[in-house]
C-alpha cells in the first residue's frame, strides 16, 4: 500500500503536470465505485480547474469547488497522466478525467481496495478528522512522542502502523525507521527509554524525508504519474530481504507476524 512517501510524491507531480488545467469532462467509469452520486459531482467538476493538491496522511485531497475530491489508493490505486489524447483507457480505470487542451489524468485501480469521496470539508471528513500528527509537522514533535508513548502499553510497531497515533506511516517505513532506531519491532512502546524515544523520532523523519527524495518504493504496483517506480527500493535495509544477512552485522533478517503484518527486522541490531 502507498504511505506518505509514495502519496506525497503523487501530490506533487499533480499540482506539477495538471496544476490548473480546465476539466472538459469526467467520467466515472465504475460507478459502484464511488461513495458519491457521480452525476451530480460531474457537474460540479466540468469546466473547472482543480485550485489546490494537498495530503494528509496517506490521503490526496483535490480542492474543486465547491468541495474536495479525496482518494486513498488502498493496495492497487494510482494515477495516470496522458499529455495527449490516450487510447481506450485499462480496464482497471474508474476515473477519467479530459482537459481542454486534450491531455488526461486516469486514476486505476485493479483491486478495488482504494476508495474516492465528495466532501465539502475534507477537515471533517470521517477518516481525515480521526488521523493523528504526521512525520515532519510541527505537531509530530519529540515532547508529543515521548509522552504519547509512555502511555501505550502495546507493542510499537503495530503503533506505529496506527493512523490515529501517527499518520502516513505503513508496514515498509514502520520496519525501516525501528532498523534504524535499533529497537526490536515486539516491544512495548511504553517500555522505551527516553534515549530510545528520541532515535525512533529521528530516525521517522529522517527515512520519510528520505523516501520523499527518492520518490518512493515501487514494492508492489506503485509507479507515478509518468508510470515510473520510485527509486527508493534499493536502499530499504530490512523489509523484505527475510533471510538475508544484515547489512550492518551480517546476522540473517528475520520475518515474524505482529498484528498480522509482516515484520522485518535484525535479532541482533535491534533490541
Amino acid at each position: 500500500m502507498p504511505e506518505m512517501p509514495e502519496v506525497e510524491t503523487i501530490r506533487k507531480d499533480l499540482e506539477a503536470k495538471i496544476g490548473r488545467r480546465v476539466i472538459r469532462d469526467i467520467d466515472f467509469l465504475d460507478p459502484d465505485y464511488f461513495s458519491f452520486p457521480p452525476q451530480r459531482i460531474k457537474n460540479y467538476i466540468r469546466d473547472k480547474c482543480f485550485e489546490k493538491y494537498l495530503r494528509r496522511g496517506k490521503y490526496i485531497i483535490m480542492k474543486i469547488s465547491p468541495g474536495y475530491l479525496i482518494v486513498h489508493l488502498g493496495m492497487t490505486g494510482l494515477f495516470r497522466y496522458y499529455p495527449g489524447r490516450n487510447s481506450p483507457p485499462a480496464p482497471s480505470t474508474r476515473m477519467l478525467l479530459a482537459f481542454q487542451d486534450g491531455s488526461e489524468l486516469h486514476y486505476q485501480d485493479t483491486r478495488k481496495f482504494g476508495h474516492v469521496w465528495w466532501s465539502k470539508d475534507y477537515s471533517t471528513h470521517p477518516p481525515i478528522e480521526k488521523l493523528g500528527p504526521e512525520p515532519l509537522s510541527p505537531e509530530f514533535s519529540l515532547d508529543w512522542f515521548k509522552e504519547s508513548l509512555a502511555k501505550r502499553s502495546v507493542k510499537i510497531k503495530p503503533l506505529l502502523l496506527d493512523q490515529s497515533f501517527l499518520s502516513g506511516l505503513g508496514n515498509i517505513y514502520a520496519c525501516e525507521v525501528l532498523f534504524r532506531a535499533g529497537i526490536h519491532p515486539a516491544r512495548k512502546a511504553a517500555a522505551l527509554s527516553g534515549e530510545e524515544a528520541a532515535r525512533l523520532f529521528q530516525q521517522i523523519n529522517e527515512v520519510i524525508e528520505e523516501a520523499i527524495k527518492y520518490r518512493g518504493s515501487s514494492i508492489d504496483t506503485y509507479c507515478d504519474l509518468a508510470g515510473e517506480k520510485g527509486a527508493y527500493e534499493s536502499r530499504l535495509l530490512v523489509y523484505g530481504r527475510a533471510d538475508k544477512p544484515c547489512f550492518r552485522c551480517r546476522t540473517p533478517i528475520k520475518m515474524i507476524k505482529l498484528s498480522g503484518r509482516g515484520t522485518y527486522f535484525c535479532p541482533l541490531c535491534q533490541k
